[in-house]
């Protein structure tokens, strides 16, 4: 037997007594994970293929010590919610809502459809949850291992969209940041919210790339976008607003690079830039319901007959008033024009900083926030680069809009623990800039198009 082989039946045989051992010990609720996880190994194993193909294959090791990563993290949030907080978190009350709807299933009074999530906001996690557990079985490890799952295929679509979109882009390196950031690592590894919309924002965002980049095709591109807006509108529609409105602006700004010449194509050019004006408008549109959706999501009943500027005005009002409470409350940044906008989206994406540190809890965050900023005076070349990168790759300003769109109409949470779990759905972006390919000075092209003297003694004898 080959020792590969021989790895792989020891494997086998090491986890058949630790389930066999855990079916006699542990409950369903933890046992259940081990009889989850091989079923999702399984099904990922030709999607990695897959998805790792080509010129990315040698970064399929990283991708599935990514994945298994991911699980690490819904072991730790499994344990932080049901045995830190006695389930008294989020994941506890859809854990039961689905564990409901799953017998209902079981038991004949409901059918595998009437699972199926067909209403909005939370509710349509409880329903999702209760697919799940129907599909698995009700158990709570097993259900954060496919929710975890589903938040590490969402950042997979993160990193093939920036791969295919951004020419020299150091993938590696921004494959290894979105699977190991700690804020990425936990987030999403539960059962909630963050995994099915990062799931779904991380589909539109490799749509959104297929289209800007023209990979693939537009038209597959764009039902990947339709598909993944649909999805996080469905839960979350401001997240869906902010993407949609970036994808919009980002289209507008291919329309003028192809007006100017600076897409690199000749032939077709009037066909590409009435293609590319359909999208705009497509978009936009599109924009304009989910914006309209958001308003009415976020906005309370009174606010009907409020214009859109003053509706905004008193959600951000609501929301500041509802996020300044509890222990991990801070004072948030006013915004009162677009002068403002860089500072706040600066805050509320490196909030805390080790200066703002007053315990365990802000401490963590505190760490992981001002290690990203010491990485990014390293990659400072990489950064001054995006400026540059704007004016001939599309992607970047999608990027950016959305990471500043997130930091303005986010800078008025005054809850650390709200803010962090809503800005793990954006890192991804955030982290996209550190991985840029770096600028290169005009003194250093100069330098290296100059022909170098022979060494002396090099080379052929002179003549």
């Amino acid at each position: 037997m080959r020792p590969f082989e021989a790895a792989v039946v020891a494997a086998g045989a090491a986890y058949l007594v630790v389930l066999g051992w855990a079916m006699q010990t542990l409950s369903y609720d933890i046992w259940g994970a081990l009889v989850v996880i091989p079923v999702l190994a399984l099904i990922s194993a030709p999607l990695i293929m897959r998805a790792f193909s080509g010129d990315l294959a040698g970064l399929r090791p990283w991708a599935w010590a990514g994945m298994f990563v991911k699980f690490a993290g819904g072991l730790v949030g499994y344990s932080v919610r049901f045995d830190a907080y006695q389930g008294s978190a989020d994941a506890g009350r859809y854990h039961a809502a689905g564990k409901e709807l799953a017998g209902a299933v079981r038991d004949g009074s409901a059918s595998l459809l009437e699972v199926l999530p067909s209403s909005t906001g939370t509710r349509s996690v409880e329903e999702f949850t209760g697919l799940v557990y129907a599909v698995f079985g009700s158990s709570r490890l097993g259900g954060f291992m496919v929710f975890t799952w589903l938040s590490f295929w969402g950042l997979v679509f993160f990193v093939k969209a920036a791969h295919h979109a951004i020419p020299k882009l150091a993938t590696r390196r921004y494959l290894l940041w979105v699977m190991l950031f700690p804020s990425l690592v936990y987030w999403g590894s539960s059962i909630g919210k963050e995994a099915i919309v990062g799931f779904f924002l991380g589909l539109t965002a490799y749509g959104a790339a297929l289209v800007l980049a023209r990979r693939g095709g537009v038209g597959y591109g764009t039902v990947l976008v339709a598909i993944g807006l649909t999805g996080s509108a469905w839960i979350r529609p401001h997240f869906a607003a902010i993407w949609a409105g970036a994808i919009v602006i980002a289209l507008a700004s291919r329309v003028a690079l192809d007006a100017m010449g600076r897409s690199g194509r000749t032939d077709g050019r009037r066909r590409l830039q009435l293609g590319s004006l359909v999208l705009v408008v497509v978009a936009g549109i599109g924009f304009a319901i989910i914006a309209s959706i958001t308003l009415n999501y976020l906005g309370p009943s009174d606010d009907d007959e409020l214009g859109a500027t003053d509706q905004l005005t008193s959600i951000f009002e609501r929301t500041e008033e509802q996020t300044s409470q509890g222990g991990s409350s801070f004072d948030p940044i006013e915004v009162n024009g677009p002068q403002d906008w860089p500072y706040a989206t600066f805050r509320t994406i490196t909030r805390p900083l080790l200066t703002e540190a007053s315990g365990l809890a802000s401490l963590l965050p505190a760490l992981e926030m001002t290690t990203l900023m010491f990485v990014g005076l390293i990659s400072w070349r990489r950064l001054a680069n995006a400026p540059k990168l704007m004016l001939t790759t599309p992607y970047v300003v999608f990027a950016l809009l959305c990471v500043v769109t997130f930091g303005v109409a986010f800078a008025n949470f005054g809850n650390l623990g709200l803010l962090t779990r809503q800005r793990s759905l954006v890192l991804p972006l955030v982290l996209l800039f550190w991985c840029l390919p770096p600028i290169v000075f005009a003194s250093e092209r100069a330098k290296s198009a100059t022909p170098q003297p022979a060494a002396v003694g090099a080379g052929r004898p002179a003549r």
